[in-house]
């Protein structure tokens, strides 16, 4: 009964907080900016000029990365809670899509982050970042793979799990963002969100993804076999 509190509480969490940040991120780019551009000389003013040369993978990475959140929040919850919905297959697809294409943008928008003040900025922040989108693709690919090839629901599980705590540093980014502009330490620090952003998400990923689910409501007519998921990387 503890477990299934403790996983209905992460699901509200991550429902409301992927949500929120997915309608803030969407009003503000595809909203606000364009109806009022001089919002963009106060919203991050040290990348105007960048953002506005590479205003198209910008614009996808944000949309796919909003309709990832959105849809990954959703399924997340379900596969928390144990109760598969009749869209979940449906909703999966949308997401697994949103994640690559967000992610190919992502790789074009890594060589094009803040690097702040210190020389070692702007390699920190550029690597941290391409790692995530490398990452970010490739457990989707294995999430895909392990449904559509292999027929490995548990692996699928654990992959998608792993692959949505990435998908999170939207919303980690922006509060540990926040905090950095309270302190005075945004110019500073901000590289090392390119790694701190998404490192912590993706331990507590694996964590989650390898307990095993509260209850089988996913298949109810299907028993639980004793042999253990595979997660290979191949």
């Amino acid at each position: 009964m503890t477990r299934t509190r403790e996983s209905r509480r992460l699901a509200a969490f991550v429902l409301v907080a992927g949500l929120s940040v997915a309608a803030l991120m969407a009003g503000l780019y595809f909203v606000a900016i364009p109806l009022a551009p001089v919002i963009s000389e106060y919203y991050f003013s040290q990348q105007v000029v960048v953002y506005q040369i590479y205003r198209l993978p910008l614009l996808i990475h944000i949309a796919g990365g909003g309709v990832a959140l959105t849809a990954g929040s959703f399924n997340l919850v379900t596969t928390l809670t144990g109760r598969r919905r009749p869209a979940h297959k449906t909703v999966g697809q949308i997401y697994v899509a949103a994640v690559l294409t967000s992610a190919v943008a992502g790789t074009v928008m890594a060589f094009q982050a803040y690097g702040g003040i210190h020389p070692w900025g702007q390699f920190v922040v550029t690597s941290g970042f391409l790692t995530l989108a490398v990452l970010w693709f490739g457990t989707a690919i294995l999430a895909l793979h392990a449904i559509a090839v292999r027929k490995d629901s548990e692996a699928h599980r654990f992959w998608m799990i792993v692959n949505f705590s990435l998908t999170f540093a939207a919303v980690t980014i922006r509060i540990e963002n926040a905090m950095l502009l309270a302190s005075g330490l945004f110019e500073s620090l901000y590289p090392l969100l390119g790694w701190v952003s998404w490192v912590p998400n993706l331990l507590v990923g694996i964590a989650l993804a390898k307990r095993q689910p509260i209850r089988t409501q996913l298949e109810p007519n299907k028993t639980r076999t004793s042999t253990p998921p595979h997660h290979s990387w191949i």
